[in-house]
């Protein structure tokens, strides 16, 4: 099965030589198969390297491969494609990109580049100051409910719990080893390698503490005074924060802000924390899938997290903003701004009524579209519905 977005990069690779193509996402989300694929279908042209297969990871070996595909060029006569994945591994990457993509344009060699990374890739202010204005991102999210139950039969509950990691899905029928793997296969790296190995951080052990809280509290409100007081390690407030935006650019979760057209409240605002697929949220909660849907209550946390979780994805692929909305006792459970029209959507998980809420927002902002989305369809937008179409949903 490909995904769209191997679509999008071969749509991308059949223009003429502008831009390097970054594939950029979450761990475990199949970069590397999308530019495989890419590999053989231009079989002929298309020079692939992994980071992986460096015996030195040193930017001499980037000058090394861009130089042999040069030399491929003048002896084929063909323009070519050079492939480097996971190229976030060596220091000093973004400036050899640069002078050998540079060079190119330079003596006019028809050398096409795809780089493939962490979701922290282009985040690197040096590689933003490096390559500015020569790369196009193509973000590879979690994989959706959709494309879970295409490939592997998924249901509807079973993604809500289990979430969007296709290499977990033959451990799901153990729970345990499904969990002992998420977290540390997964949630360890993104921690370990993606956060703390690229950016100076003076409290680690406060940054895990804040992405477990940000994943155990999936879908819910919490001030970061009340987040202080949950963590054991010491931090201040603009620490949390600071952390907790370290964690949205990991695509691990983010704290969603508050939606008002003043954007300074927005910046003020008490954050709704979510994470960006539920198997975060069901990994460090020590209980199986049949508790949690057996348990009303804490099955429509991780319905309305599911939700979030997919309004968050798509908001980041398509460049939009996603917040709640909340004003004297109202509450709206998510708001997308897509920069031309704002949707307000209220997640009925059938353990509480919360229209009332949606009927504010309609008032306070009567050009908006909004609607509910519940879990059978009976109160709104069926969510199996609404997630298999949700650019139609978010595009009215």
């Amino acid at each position: 099965m490909k995904r769209s977005m191997y679509a999008v990069l071969s749509r991308h690779m059949e223009r003429p030589r502008k831009f390097i193509q970054l594939l950029t996402g979450p761990r475990q989300t199949g970069k590397t198969t999308i530019v495989l694929d890419y590999a053989r279908a231009h079989e002929d042209t298309t020079n692939y390297f992994s980071v992986d297969d460096f015996p030195i990871r040193s930017i001499q070996v980037i000058d090394d491969s861009w130089e042999t595909v040069r030399v491929r060029l003048r002896m084929s006569g063909k323009g070519q494609t050079i492939i480097f994945d996971e190229l976030q591994k060596i220091n000093g990457w973004s400036e050899a990109v640069k002078r050998n993509w540079d060079r190119d344009t330079r003596e006019g060699y028809d050398i096409k580049v795809i780089i493939t990374g962490s979701s922290r890739l282009m985040l690197q202010r040096k590689m933003g100051e490096s390559l500015l204005g020569r790369y196009q991102t193509i973000f590879v999210p979690h994989w959706s409910y959709p494309e879970m139950h295409a490939a592997f039969g998924f249901s509807f509950e079973k993604y809500v719990f289990f979430g969007g990691y296709p290499g977990a899905v033959d451990l799901i029928d153990d729970e345990r080893e499904w969990r002992r793997y998420i977290n540390s296969s997964i949630i360890e790296p993104i921690l370990s390698q993606d956060i703390l190995l690229l950016t100076p951080v003076d409290k680690p052990a406060l940054l895990r503490q804040v992405a477990d809280l940000s994943s155990l509290y999936s879908g819910q409100i919490l001030s970061f005074n009340k987040m202080q007081g949950q963590l054991q390690e010491a931090g201040n407030l603009s620490t949390i924060a600071n952390y907790l935006g370290l964690l949205d650019e990991a695509c691990f979760s983010a704290g969603l802000n508050n939606y008002s057209h003043g954007r300074l409240s927005e910046r003020t605002s008490i954050p709704k924390l979510q994470v960006y697929t539920n198997s975060l949220l069901s990994a460090r909660m020590n209980r199986t899938f049949q508790s949690i849907r057996t348990d009303s209550v804490i099955w429509g946390r991780f319905f309305e997290s599911c939700i979030g979780s997919a309004l968050i994805s798509y908001a980041k692929s398509n460049e939009m903003k996603l917040l709640y909305w909340r004003d004297c006792g109202k509450e709206v459970d998510f708001v997308v701004d897509t920069g031309d029209r704002t949707v307000g959507i209220e997640v009925k998980s059938g353990h509480s009524d919360r229209t009332s809420g949606l009927a504010a927002f309609r008032k306070a902002y009567p050009d908006a579209v909004s609607f509910v989305i519940s879990e059978s369809g009976a109160e709104g937008i069926k969510a199996e519905e609404f997630l298999e179409n949700i650019d139609e949903y978010l595009n009215v």
